[in-house]
């Protein structure tokens, strides 16, 4: 389950009441989750590429699996320029 970050401090929920391991925030949305549920792209060239496995070198960034969120973050550049420090 997601949690929404409504600009307070707010714990990623899970089935237990918390995750274990690492949260990540959504690029795009700010909704808070286990690294696993979120997807994660790392800059390759001139453009972010997904990282399917999560494994590849670099600074990564973060968003939902929502396409709504995914094709946000792939069309804003100025995104980009922040998530990964270029």
């Amino acid at each position: 389950m997601l949690r929404r970050n409504n600009g307070k401090t707010a714990k990623a929920m899970g089935p237990e009441g918390f995750f274990r391991g690492p949260v990540r925030t959504c690029t795009i949305c700010g909704c808070k989750a286990s690294k696993e549920l979120l997807c994660r792209f790392v800059w390759q060239g001139q453009r972010p590429v997904m990282d399917v496995r999560k494994r590849m070198m670099g600074r990564g960034a973060y968003c939902c699996d929502r396409e709504r969120c995914v094709d946000g973050f792939l069309a804003r550049e100025k995104k980009w320029k922040i998530a990964f420090r270029l």
